[in-house]
């Protein structure tokens, strides 16, 4: 429906294959108009306009999208009258777009005139519908002209747009103080994947993913537990190894259990007594104590125990403010060090951290309390109890959920593609693996009321 067409072209529409693709060309698109907040403006060409400005909260345009250009209109008012400032910007000037929709912004730089590069960064009111816009409107101006180039498209964020956009499109924040540098050679790249892809750091065979598993075990239980293939250190301990001997991984400790039962008596290794810890060559994990003593444990697969041990061990240094003590072998439980944004890379601070709803939330909005009776749905009138709570879950719910809560999502029967929109139960789980988002039917079905 972004399409006018004439009478004549909806006469020849299915009559001719070799002029129809040539006709849409030149089918005109609607102006559309969109209200936006002015946040930057940098460059000598578009500085004449709107001025330098930078982080500028408070200088609503609207931005008109129109063949072959992009209007930009401010109205101020002053004490003699409204000013009202314009600016046209063609779409083939436009060389770079970089769009960051968790903050609705997105930055377009474009070459003046003169050569020289120039930029301005929108805060809209919803981004993902301009960069449908825009879309269509790049897309009319190379089909008319095979010769014009689009502009590159980056994105701030990991899963920024509706279509996913390609890993190398995707600026994400920065875990590590090192300046990013040159990557190796393909050949040296090529090599360190094929070294990974054997031995102990084999992957998993298609549809046989350890990660899931232990992803949920610590999702359940707050905590992942591995068996022992071997034990080498202080005879007390050593001695006391069996081949069903279990390693659990805490929030702030290691647990021994000999016999692998939660009866069996329990070797607590607390990460305050432990100095360091390393992989070694033989796929043992070897930690060090503050005594100097070496404990070494051996494991089928060292690198679900690796990754899973920096989670736990990252999260517990950050916690106590030594983030220097991180292991940055992967990027499970490390703080951010920096984000980019539309303006530049800037420094993480505590108030960035992500503040999440940890607290189950029914389908009206409202907390739900044990005791209590579910909203209405719409598949029932009468209000059912509260189911019990998990309470093997309740205890650490709060530490594997950074967010949860209802979303709605398009499914369920329909006729052909057409599906309705359904609310289900939304959860982000931070767990030892990664992150997960998981969704339910209704947040009766999540761990903290399922077994």
């Amino acid at each position: 429906d972004l399409y006018l067409a004439t009478k004549s072209q909806f006469a020849t529409m299915g009559n001719s294959t070799s002029t129809q693709g040539e006709e849409q060309k030149n089918q005109p698109l609607f102006d559309h108009a969109f209200k936006a907040h002015l946040h930057t403006s940098s460059g000598p060409v578009i500085s004449k306009v709107f001025g330098e400005t930078a982080g500028d909260k408070n200088r609503p345009i609207q931005v008109v999208c129109t063949e072959p250009s992009m209007n930009i209109n401010e109205r101020k008012t002053t004490e003699k009258g409204t000013l009202k400032t314009q600016a046209d910007l063609n779409y083939a000037q436009i060389t770079a777009l970089t769009w960051d929709h968790a903050n609705s912004e997105v930055k377009i730089v474009f070459n003046g005139s003169n050569g020289s590069e120039n930029f301005l960064i929108f805060t809209m009111n919803n981004s993902i519908e301009f960069e449908a816009e825009l879309k269509l409107r790049l897309s009319a101006m190379v089909a008319s002209n095979p010769k014009a180039k689009p502009p590159s498209t980056m994105y701030v964020g990991v899963f920024a747009g509706a279509t996913k956009p390609k890993p190398f499109q995707r600026n994400r924040p920065n875990l590590s103080p090192l300046a990013s540098g040159k990557l190796p050679p393909l050949r040296v790249m090529r090599e360190m994947a094929l070294e990974l892809r054997s031995g102990d750091y084999k992957p998993c065979p298609p549809g046989n993913s350890r990660r899931v598993d232990i992803a949920f075990q610590h999702i359940y239980e707050g905590s992942n537990c591995f068996f022992l293939r071997s034990l080498a250190g202080p005879k007390p301990v050593a001695s006391q190894w069996r081949s069903d001997s279990t390693l659990t991984f805490a929030d702030d400790s290691l647990v021994f259990r000999p016999r692998g039962t939660a009866m069996d008596t329990k070797i607590e290794f607390g990460f305050w007594d432990i100095v360091d810890w390393k992989v070694n060559e033989q796929g043992g994990i070897e930690i060090i104590g503050n005594t100097g003593e070496m404990v070494t444990f051996g494991f089928e697969f060292v690198r679900d125990v690796k990754h899973t041990f920096e989670f736990f061990w990252n999260k517990y240094r950050v916690g106590r403010g030594q983030s220097d003590q991180v292991k940055l072998g992967s990027t499970h439980g490390r703080p951010i060090v920096s984000l980019t944004t539309l303006s530049g890379e800037v420094a993480a601070t505590p108030d960035m951290d992500v503040l999440g709803i940890t607290e189950v939330r029914d389908i009206d909005g409202s907390t739900v309390h044990v005791g209590g009776k579910l909203a209405p749905r719409t598949t029932r009138a009468e209000q059912l109890p509260v189911p019990p709570i998990n309470r093997e879950v309740k205890p650490h719910w709060h530490k594997v959920v950074l967010h949860q809560g209802w979303l709605l999502k398009q499914g369920g029967i329909g006729v052909g593609a057409s599906k309705s929109w359904i609310k289900r139960y939304f959860v982000l789980y931070k767990t030892s693996q990664g992150h997960f988002l998981v969704y339910y039917s209704d947040f009766t079905e999540c761990p903290m009321y399922t077994a």
